[in-house]
């Protein structure tokens, strides 16, 4: 669905029923820069910035590396953690890790899953791990066998600083979060992320609620549109809100949000830390761009 985001007063009615009076922040920006925000993440200079040098106490604040710190330490252990015949972790690999890794704002999952013998593809949030610590090398497959490669071994040795920055880039830039709910919505709103991430760098000091900050932060796709009303935000939770809580970026009130698209969110202080914006390319001041 084509639509110039700019266009702010006049538009459809769609769009104007789906911002019910709020204003987002990234509407006063001019159409390059917004077009900027909604590019990749550059490894050095750019619109959108992550820092890479995070310290050994920001980087625990990351659920999402310590976790794959428990993954690449228990492969180390293993000399490798064997591997089914399709590819896959067995199931008593997915129990331990299940119990040994803490996801947060998994409650509901963990409840559904109680008692259950899960393959990994039923685990969505390990299912996403393995596939950022296999894209960086930190987990290489090999003779059947999922072993931590030579970039692994130097991130467990203490090499970490670039991790953070090298997970979310490709999470949220190169994974398709489709795997999080609905599939038939493709892979909404993950596309305007940069854009969400603008809208917590301005807003996000207060407490909001699911649906304010929805509409803070992004616009509505044909997809979404043909879907119930609660669907948006459940899919708002599922592939922004969550997995940013996952890398430390937020914290959420009201641990059983995620599959009812409830709750109320704000940014953390390592969202300032690691997400950073060019303030020459928005002519705003420092004070206004983490």
């Amino acid at each position: 669905m084509a639509f110039d985001m700019l266009r702010i007063a006049g538009m459809p009615p769609v769009y104007d029923r789906w911002l019910n009076g709020v204003v987002p922040t990234w509407a006063s920006l001019k159409a390059d820069r917004i077009d900027a925000l909604r590019g990749m993440p550059a490894w050095e200079d750019g619109a959108l910035r992550l820092a890479f040098d995070l310290t050994d106490e920001e980087i625990a604040r990351s659920p999402m590396v310590q976790n794959a710190f428990v993954l690449m330490r228990a492969a180390e252990e293993a000399d490798g953690l064997e591997l089914t015949a399709r590819g896959n972790l067995p199931l008593k690999t997915v129990s331990a890790m299940r119990e040994a890794m803490d996801w947060p704002g998994c409650l509901f999952e963990e409840k559904w899953r109680a008692g259950k013998r899960l393959r990994e593809g039923y685990v969505e949030e390990l299912r996403l791990l393995r596939e950022l610590v296999t894209m960086d090398s930190l987990l290489i497959r090999k003779a059947g066998r999922l072993r931590v490669g030579g970039t692994g071994r130097h991130v467990l040795r203490g090499a970490r600083e670039r991790v953070q920055r090298n997970f979310f880039r490709n999470c949220f830039w190169e994974v398709s979060l489709s795997l999080f709910g609905e599939p038939e919505c493709g892979n909404w709103p993950q596309p305007q992320i940069g854009l969400a991430l603008w809208s917590l760098s301005t807003t996000g000091d207060r407490w909001q609620d699911t649906e304010s900050l929805m509409r803070l932060s992004v616009l509505p796709d044909e997809a979404v549109l043909r879907n119930p009303e609660w669907v948006a935000p459940v899919l708002f939770v599922l592939r922004l809100l969550r997995p940013l809580r996952w890398f430390g970026l937020v914290e959420c009130r009201g641990e059983d949000a995620t599959r009812t698209g409830h709750g109320e969110w704000r940014k953390t202080a390592l969202f300032d830390r690691f997400v950073q914006f060019d303030p020459k390319l928005f002519g705003i001041g420092k004070e206004t761009a983490h």
